[in-house]
């Protein structure tokens, strides 16, 4: 039995580290996940070369979010707001005055 307060755990035994739910482990310094994919690949992935197919996925964080949400139309756009029926305090503008749109940068 181990109390569950800290400050009882340390009067019964003073000094003993607190024990935790954490692993104690972490994965060895010479693990590689790009050498190991390469030595695990499925056999219908050997022959893929899935970065090339989609030079998008280069693109920075920010553009790439912007860039589907222009292609699915779920951005923060006017019309999204309205047609989800958004408070008015949703609806943003540009910087130049216009509402966004699509396509409106």
């Amino acid at each position: 039995w181990l109390p569950r307060l800290p400050a009882v755990r340390e009067w019964l035994a003073p000094g003993a580290p607190p024990k935790t739910k954490k692993p104690e482990w972490t994965l060895p310094p010479e693990v590689n996940p790009a050498g190991w994919w390469e030595a695990h690949r499925p056999e219908g992935f050997k022959n893929i070369a899935w970065h090339h197919k989609y030079p998008y996925l280069k693109l920075p964080r920010q553009h790439l979010a912007r860039w589907i949400g222009e292609k699915t139309g779920h951005w923060d756009f006017h019309s999204y707001h309205e047609r989800f029926n958004h408070p008015p305090t949703a609806f943003t503008q540009c910087v130049c005055g216009e509402p966004n749109e699509k396509g409106h940068f």
